[in-house]
């Protein structure tokens, strides 16, 4: 079994990779900006439940060092 992480994978490109990550039996974890995965994302992911985890990343402020 293998485990993938793919950023930004929300919607778009990085949503369908994932789920077809998921169809292929993987492990994936997800990210993106939002704190919680959105209840749609949740809904179309529910088929795969228990072979995901999200976690939130938000990468666009720049920290200063």
């Amino acid at each position: 079994m293998k485990n993938i992480v793919i950023t930004g994978s929300t919607r778009g490109i990085g949503f369908s990779m994932a789920t077809e990550f998921l169809r292929a039996g993987c492990n994936v974890t997800l990210s993106g900006r939002g704190k919680v995965l959105a209840e749609a994302t949740q809904r179309e992911l529910s088929p795969f439940e228990g072979k995901y985890i999200y976690v939130p990343c938000n990468v666009q402020g720049k920290a200063s060092l």
